[in-house]
């Protein structure tokens, strides 16, 4: 819930900076994905079951903010640290497949399972951002790209990808709420 939150306040503050003050975002949004990645590093955390991949997520997020320093320190905070991006989308789709993955035993209730919505939903937005932010990388590196709207193209992705995203995490959210409240209704 918080991360929606977030999102929201921050998709609302990016808006502002780039529509209505016409200046780069992209600081702003170095800023929101560290947190994200962590964020969503912490929840799997709570849903992995296995104790040594459980240990290694602080380790890996620990490096994910190192790449994210060196893109920062390496193309100043006004450049997207889409390399950092990239590297916190590979491990959050790897948690969250794992996640999911570890739901299967339960197929009788498996699209009953908040966690299971959450992790479709987050499985789906970062590993269709993996080449995403991999085009957007090689097309501000290629001359032939450079013109014309290819960077409009894939923030559209990125957005059709939210909107698939969110209405999922809705989904879960619903499946949580009555769990909860079937849990006390038992008590």
């Amino acid at each position: 819930m918080a991360l929606t939150f977030l999102a929201i306040c921050f998709e609302s503050v990016g808006f502002y900076i780039s529509h209505i003050l016409h200046e780069f975002n992209a600081w702003l949004f170095n800023y929101y994905m560290q947190i994200e990645v962590v964020l969503l590093g912490v929840v799997a955390m709570y849903f992995i079951e296995q104790v040594r991949l459980k240990r290694s997520i602080p380790v890996a997020l620990a490096l994910n903010f190192g790449i994210w320093v060196y893109c920062v320190f390496t193309n100043t905070i006004y450049k997207f640290a889409d390399i950092a991006m990239v590297s916190g989308c590979f491990l959050l789709t790897a948690w969250y497949m794992i996640i999911l993955i570890s739901r299967l035993d339960k197929i009788n209730a498996f699209w009953k399972q908040p966690e299971v919505w959450l992790c479709i939903s987050t499985i789906l937005y970062f590993s269709c951002n993996i080449p995403n932010m991999a085009m957007s990388r090689y097309g501000a590196t290629h001359a032939h790209f450079q013109s014309g709207n290819w960077f409009q193209s894939l923030n559209a992705i990125n957005q059709v990808l939210n909107i698939l995203r969110y209405p999922l995490l809705a989904v879960s959210f619903w499946f949580a709420g009555r769990e909860m409240v079937q849990e006390t209704i038992k008590q």
